[in-house]
C-alpha cells in the first residue's frame, strides 16, 4: 500500500500508538494481530512494521509512551508537594485522579502487564517506581511527619487506590455512587481526597 501523497508521519505513529494501546488493553498483546491493528488504523501491515518493528515493538512503544505522561505527571506531583501549601494534599490527589481518568485506556494496558508477571520489569522499576517513591516519600514525610520507610507504602497504597477506581467504567461508577456521568466522577474524587488524607494523617507523626 502505498503512502498517501499528504501522509503525516508523526500522526500516522500516533494513530498507530492510540489503536495499540487500545487493542492492548482490551485483548493484550497475544488477544490481537497486527492485522487487526493495521485494519483499525487504516494502515498497511508494513507500515506498523516501519514504524515499530513487529507487535511487540509497538507494544514496548504504548507502555513507555505512557511512561512518559507518567514522568510528567510525577514532576507536576513533585512540585505541588513541595509548595507547602495548606490543601496540597487535596491538590495532588485531585490532579493524579484526573490525568487517571484521562489516561484509562493506558493504565489498563499498564495494569495487564503488572499482573501478568507481578510487578513492574526491572529496568522500569529502577527508573520509574523508585525514584518516585523516594522523592515522593521524602516529601511527604517533611510535610506531615512520620518515617520515609512508611510513607512509601502509603505513598504506594494511595496510588493503588486511585488507579483501581480510575479503571472503572461509567457502569462501576455509577454503580458505586449512585450518580451518572461527571457527578459520580466527583463523587469518588472527593472520596478519594478523603481516603488518601485519612491514610496519609493516620502514618503522619502524633
Amino acid at each position: 500500500m502505498a503512502r498517501p501523497p499528504q501522509a503525516n508521519p508523526a500522526a500516522t505513529r500516533k494513530r498507530i500508538l492510540d489503536a495499540g494501546s487500545r487493542l492492548f488493553a482490551t485483548a493484550g498483546v497475544d488477544g490481537c494481530s497486527v492485522r487487526e491493528l493495521a485494519r483499525d488504523v487504516g494502515v498497511s501491515v508494513a507500515t506498523i512494521h516501519h514504524h515499530f518493528g513487529s507487535k511487540h515493538g509497538l507494544h514496548e512503544a504504548c507502555l513507555q509512551s505512557m511512561y512518559e505522561d507518567l514522568a510528567g505527571l510525577e514532576t507536576v506531583l513533585l512540585e505541588l508537594l513541595s509548595e507547602g501549601r495548606s490543601d496540597v494534599l487535596e491538590q495532588v490527589v485531585r490532579r493524579a485522579w484526573r490525568f487517571a481518568r484521562s489516561h484509562q485506556l493506558q493504565l489498563r494496558l499498564l495494569m495487564r502487564t503488572v499482573v501478568s508477571v507481578g510487578g513492574l520489569d526491572d529496568d522500569r522499576r529502577e527508573r520509574h517506581m523508585l525514584p518516585f517513591l523516594s522523592l515522593g516519600s521524602g516529601v511527604l514525610a517533611g510535610l506531615v511527619g512520620g518515617e520515609e520507610q512508611q510513607m512509601r507504602l502509603v505513598l504506594q497504597s494511595g496510588t493503588n487506590l486511585l488507579v483501581r477506581y480510575a479503571l472503572g467504567n461509567a457502569a462501576e461508577v455509577e454503580a458505586l455512587t449512585g450518580l451518572k456521568g461527571e457527578p459520580g466522577e466527583l463523587a469518588i474524587e472527593d472520596h478519594l481526597v478523603w481516603a488518601i488524607g485519612v491514610l496519609v494523617d493516620s502514618k503522619g507523626a502524633a
